[in-house]
């Protein structure tokens, strides 16, 4: 995963895995030694690539990249922009059939927004916020630190 060009991936399960790591009770030496070569791996790979950070500049600025690494991003917003407070109605979005590349996978919440609006799209992080409470009300009456975990695990 590591040296795959999407950084992401690797940072977000080195993240998971050292929340779970820190939930198990281990020692903070062992999780700062971890974090540690975290980030000598990621200075590395960044100093051997070129330019690193044009993904993370088009992420901060998405306007002046937008016709280049952040044309994704730039069309997502404006299928958020076009659905408005109550959408174009499902399976009417206009952006979704030729500008939005990966809106299956990648940016499905776009497509939501686009074609049920603001209203909708509020209502589906609120229920990913209750599956994450119910998660975490699993986790906390698990009956075994085994099941603390997994349930840690899996709504993390």
């Amino acid at each position: 995963i590591l040296i795959e060009p999407d950084r992401g991936t690797t940072v977000l399960i080195g993240s998971l895995a050292g929340a779970l790591l820190l939930l198990a009770g281990s020692r903070w030496s062992g999780f700062l030694l971890l974090v540690g070569v975290g980030v000598v791996a990621l200075t590395v790979i960044f100093a051997t690539q070129e330019n690193p950070g044009n993904r993370l500049m088009a992420w901060l600025d998405p306007e002046k990249h937008k016709q280049g690494h952040a044309y994704q991003i730039w069309q997502s917003l404006l299928a958020f922009g076009s659905g408005g407070l109550d959408g174009l109605g499902l399976g009417n979005g206009r952006l979704k059939i030729n500008y939005l590349p990966e809106r299956q996978t990648d940016f499905i919440f776009a497509v939501i927004g686009e074609e049920l609006g603001m209203f909708c799209s509020i209502g589906v992080i609120c229920v990913f916020a209750v599956l994450v409470a119910c998660g975490l009300y699993i986790a906390w009456n698990a009956r075994d630190r085994f099941g603390f975990l997994a349930a840690s695990g899996i709504t993390l």
